[in-house]
């Protein structure tokens, strides 16, 4: 059974576990470098200063830290919009947790920020990931080609959009 729920202080572990699982399997994620639990519980405790006002993130634990989902507010007269971020351990792919961490935490930014546009970057040749967006309804709305340079290879960065 997977719970749904506000990330904590002492999400600080499996947070750092999960970076370092999908650093590991080389995943499509803006970052390439592991990182120790003691500093994810630093760069945690400064996000929770903050949280509701300049983020949220909705956690998926069945026990273990199966993922999670992070809308980080525009600021200024960027306010009504929010860059999403979700990270899923492999073996949760494909079940339908990362949609409902999306819904769940788009959700909360629209209740609590009355957000009205919610965007993200997914590199190119993350099919799966953009078929899931598609499906929640973002739409393209941009490509830079050879953006991101991601494990020695540039890469293609697909923006998307969805009005809440």
């Amino acid at each position: 059974m997977v719970i749904f729920r506000y990330i904590t202080l002492s999400d600080s572990r499996g947070l750092s576990n999960l970076v370092n699982s999908l650093v590991k399997e080389k995943a499509n994620i803006g970052t390439t470098k592991h990182v120790t639990e003691k500093k994810q519980r630093k760069i945690l405790k400064t996000f929770l200063k903050t949280m509701g006002e300049e983020g949220i993130t909705i956690v998926a634990d069945s026990g273990v830290y199966a993922g999670s989902c992070t809308l980080r507010r525009g600021k200024k007269i960027f306010s009504q919009t929010a860059d999403l971020g979700v990270f899923l351990l492999k073996k949760y792919r494909k079940m339908g947790i990362g949609k409902r961490l999306m819904e769940l935490a788009m959700g909360e930014a629209k209740r609590i920020w009355n957000v009205r546009i919610v965007k993200l970057e997914v590199f190119k040749n993350n099919g799966n990931a953009i078929k899931t967006y598609k499906r929640l309804g973002f739409k393209k709305y941009g490509e830079i080609q050879r953006e991101a340079l991601h494990w020695g290879k540039y890469k293609d960065v697909v923006y998307m959009h969805k009005r809440l």
